[in-house]
């Protein structure tokens, strides 16, 4: 009897040491499909992701905030035109990138689904709707189920302002408002955006050294930038004017940036990087239309999407590219 006890312990003890080996075997070489498993389960039956990672144990429901509508600022797709591009889902994520970057975050859990092939074009909405978030990174990363393509985590990336970020943007508002509150004092949009396109352009120096870090804050605060800087420098300042202002995305002559404005009869074109000569201030991209700033700007990717240039009431004599 004692050596059948014995044996029956022997077989226990073998049968849980092949399955914890095969256990083990299976989670190393199938563990997203282990995480998927674990992740359904505890959703099926507790209401929230569990995420295996000591980093990311967050309460699923608290960032879900109950699917209830966030903050609607960036719901006007006026101001906001790569916002209004997205669907439901990719534009909850959207907020959730902006309210991780306005806490600066390492990384946020998306509040919705979506799969591995939204998320540039939200992180690009948000990059291109919000230029004043200037310690956002064009960089980022996320983590996906690789059965699924669904995505479970983006991390966010910083510029080297993070550093310091409180003062950096206590000095970057100093600068935007400066011109701001000159701009306030003409009456017309158009004169407006004059006065804004000349100061912009006498502040800033066109410097290859800033592709790395193509912010506002280096255009603003180091007076230095290439064609991004000055783009998102204008939309920043004409968009608190409460003039509808969107960054554009193409090639001209290589990658480029240039604005669309709104005024009192349509959009123009206005690209104050080639309007930016050594000596003095041209105009032939000032206020043109799609058909004049076509011949050597064209669109990219989400900003094919964006309504064309077809204003005419105030194209300038000057901006005639054939010159």
């Amino acid at each position: 009897m004692r050596k059948l006890f014995n044996f029956i312990k022997f077989i226990i003890l073998v049968s849980l040491c092949a399955g914890i080996l095969y256990g083990g075997y299976y989670c190393y070489n199938y563990s997203d499909k282990v995480l998927e498993i674990v992740n359904t389960f505890w959703v099926d039956h507790f209401d929230s992701y569990l995420i295996i990672d000591d980093n990311e144990k967050n309460n699923y429901n608290e960032l879900l905030k109950s699917g209830e509508v966030k903050n609607r600022d960036y719901i006007d797709a006026e101001f906001y035109p790569y916002y209004a591009l997205l669907n439901e889902s990719q534009k909850e994520v959207y907020y959730d990138i902006i309210e991780g970057a306005n806490e600066y975050k390492e990384f946020i859990i998306p509040s919705r689904k979506i799969k591995t092939e939204d998320v540039k074009d939200i992180y690009y909405a948000v990059m291109y709707d919000h230029p004043e978030i200037f310690w956002l990174d064009s960089k980022y990363s996320f983590d996906y189920y690789h059965d699924t393509n669904e995505v479970i985590k983006i991390t966010l990336s910083y510029t080297s302002v993070i550093s310091d970020i409180d003062h950096n943007r206590e000095i970057f508002d100093e600068a935007i408002n400066s011109i701001v509150d000159v701009a306030k004092t003409y009456e017309l949009d158009y004169e407006k955006e004059k006065y804004v396109h000349d100061a912009l352009i006498n502040i800033i120096t066109y410097d290859e050294a800033y592709k790395e870090d193509q912010s506002a804050f280096n255009a603003m605060i180091n007076n230095k930038a290439v064609c991004a800087g000055y783009a998102k420098s204008f939309q920043i300042i004409m968009t608190k004017l409460g003039i509808p202002t969107y960054y554009i995305t193409g090639d001209a002559n290589g990658d480029h940036a240039w604005n669309l404005i709104l005024l009192d009869d349509g959009f123009y074109n206005v690209d104050l990087t080639w309007d930016d000569q050594e000596d003095r201030i041209i105009y032939k991209y000032y206020n043109v239309n799609e058909e004049m700033i076509t011949t050597d700007h064209t669109r990219r990717e989400l900003s094919t999407k964006l309504v064309k240039a077809e204003g005419s009431k105030y194209i300038n004599k000057y901006s005639t590219l054939g010159e």
